[in-house]
């Protein structure tokens, strides 16, 4: 996996903070100094082509990035109507690039992270299980940013220091799962237990029933998914019912007792539990804030 380490040496001050949703959208970033953008794709796809040569697409379930070491022209895929969410700041940072295929020290990677504010970011990487929960952090950051209480503004610094951490834990699962050496065979079978799951999660869904599918035993499955994932195949799945929850409550106004029996749990108050535990809040505190509005260019 391809990774920056961006190590702050500041506090940053958001440029912007806006979701876009445009006909045939395009822009052009050429070494923008203490420049960093954070964003996620939820439609669409966008061409980047580098003044290196190389040309990258970047695609839903992705995340996407602008440094400051990077040159290049964006624009829609074939004209495409793209979706994102999307922050960027100014703030003073030191950028390392890594290629682990050419030899990552990851001993050397961790002890710098606990000396210093060290943030890592992967490159061009669908971020799995994670997608939703960074999705939404941004989310709530576009809300903060955009709120007319100036303690709101300050909040969404906070959040910005939480989306770099969301990113940060999942590319350091991704790096473990490397250095531990993890078969192509169980990659395969955790790979096709997410996919199992992302497609029947509003079902009344199982460990046993996936593992069943998979044709393995429900230890093998937790054994490799959690080598291969770094969580469990239940935290997986509670994660990703709380964020399609939280997106049914944002979208279609359900309530979260509608919300709940729409992706596979019986119980509210047992949802109630899992919601604090996920998002670190309870489902009042989460919603206080004011809802995203889309943002028109």
């Amino acid at each position: 996996m391809r990774f920056y380490e961006i190590e702050l040496l500041g506090v940053p001050q958001f440029v912007f903070a806006w979701r876009v949703d445009a006909q045939k959208h395009r822009n052009f970033f050429d070494h923008k100094p203490d420049f960093l953008e954070i964003s996620v794709p939820e439609a669409g796809r966008m061409v980047s082509e580098h003044s290196d040569g190389t040309v990258s697409i970047s695609q839903p379930g992705m995340l996407g990035l602008i440094t400051s070491d990077m040159s290049a022209t964006c624009y829609a895929y074939n004209g495409e109507r793209v979706r994102h969410t999307t922050a960027a700041v100014r703030v003073k940072y030191n950028i390392r690039r890594h290629d682990t295929e050419s030899g990552c020290d990851i001993a050397a990677l961790k002890a710098r992270m606990k000396a210093g504010n060290v943030a890592l970011l992967p490159i061009q990487e669908y971020l799995e299980d994670s997608y939703d929960s960074v999705l939404n952090i941004l989310k709530k950051i576009v809300a903060l940013h955009t709120s007319t209480e100036p303690a709101d503004r300050l909040a969404a610094v906070a959040q910005w220091y939480q989306l770099l951490s969301a990113v940060t834990e999942f590319t350091l699962r991704k790096l473990d799962a490397e250095e531990t050496g993890a078969l192509p065979s169980e990659r395969n079978y955790a790979a096709k237990a997410v996919k199992y799951i992302n497609r029947n999660y509003a079902e009344r869904l199982k460990v046993e029933d996936i593992a069943n599918h998979l044709g393995i035993s429900e230890g093998y499955l937790h054994r490799v998914f959690k080598r291969v994932e770094g969580c469990s195949v239940l935290a997986y799945l509670n994660r990703k019912r709380v964020y399609a929850a939280i997106e049914l409550m944002e979208t279609k106004n359900l309530s979260l007792k509608e919300a709940t029996y729409n992706v596979g749990i019986d119980d509210p108050a047992y949802m109630s539990r899992l919601f604090k535990k996920t998002t670190g809040l309870s489902v009042r505190d989460y919603f206080r804030e004011k809802p995203v509005d889309g943002w028109q260019p």
